[in-house]
């Protein structure tokens, strides 16, 4: 007898590459922003290396915001996480502009 292979899906649409991209640049940079943010509020003043990291944090971010266009322009992977990638990159550039206006 021969066994049929079975495979599981979760979701109905794969992710695009494009999508997954962004959402690492965009959670990378959300973690770098708050762990600076909650850093600079316990020790009431900021390292010598903030601005580097706040920089980093903003070519993050750029990345994010142009693979977050990419993907919405693309056909291929689910809306959801796409959308996902916009929020968060929205969130993290509102983050940055709130710090750079402080």
């Amino acid at each position: 007898m021969h066994r049929r292979e079975r495979r599981y899906h979760f979701t109905d649409e794969g992710i695009a590459s494009d999508t997954v991209i962004a959402l690492i640049f965009s959670v990378s940079a959300l973690i770098l922003i708050v762990g600076l943010i909650v850093l600079a509020i316990m020790h009431g003043k900021t390292g010598e290396k903030t601005p580097m990291l706040l920089m980093a944090a903003v070519i993050m971010v750029f990345t994010a915001i142009v693979f977050s266009v990419l993907s919405l322009r693309g056909q291929s992977g689910g809306l959801k996480s796409k959308r996902a990638a916009m929020w968060i990159t929205g969130i993290d550039t509102a983050l940055i502009i709130l710090l750079i206006l402080i």
